[in-house]
């Protein structure tokens, strides 16, 4: 019901930016990525002549979720350099794990760093450790290190209060 209600809508309203980006989301999540680009761009057009920063990370996300890491990384870079110390802390993130995937280790190891100093503690999850932890490892440090990184992690585990 949702779905057709938000095609009715986006049909009635081609400049109804948030149906388009609450479809993008609903195929993207669904990993029907094919049907969530077709979104994207709608989404990105409903705003035109307007530019938006943001659609780079959308796009990111979407190349990341298909594992074209080259894309998602030329993608956040790119909005690293344009935003700066304004850029939001999961671009960091989306960056470490895109490099750590194609075992480039030292451009995983910066952004893991500039994610947890950016990243507001509190919207730390298991898997942020997790990542850091896989990415100590193959920067050879030590098993001491690693081990209290996961611990760290597992300290966020609700399950255990």
């Amino acid at each position: 019901l949702v779905l057709e209600n938000l095609n009715d809508a986006v049909k009635r309203d081609p400049k109804f930016t948030a149906g388009f980006y609450e479809l993008f989301y609903y195929y993207f999540y669904r990993k029907q990525y094919d049907k969530a680009e077709v979104e994207l761009k709608n989404l990105i057009q409903s705003k035109a002549p307007m530019t938006d920063v943001s659609d780079d990370s959308y796009y990111a996300d979407l190349c990341w979720a298909r594992g074209d890491y080259d894309c998602a990384i030329a993608k956040d870079e790119k909005l690293v350099s344009q935003l700066g110390d304004k850029t939001n802390p999961r671009a960091y993130k989306l960056l470490a794990d895109a490099y750590f995937k194609k075992n480039d280790f030292a451009n995983a190891k910066k952004n893991i760093d500039k994610f947890f100093q950016k990243q507001n503690p509190d919207n730390l999850i298991s898997f942020d450790y997790q990542l850091k932890a896989e990415i100590l490892a193959k920067m050879g440090a030590t098993d001491e290190e690693v081990y209290q990184t996961y611990l760290a992690g597992s300290a966020l585990d609700t399950v255990i209060n």
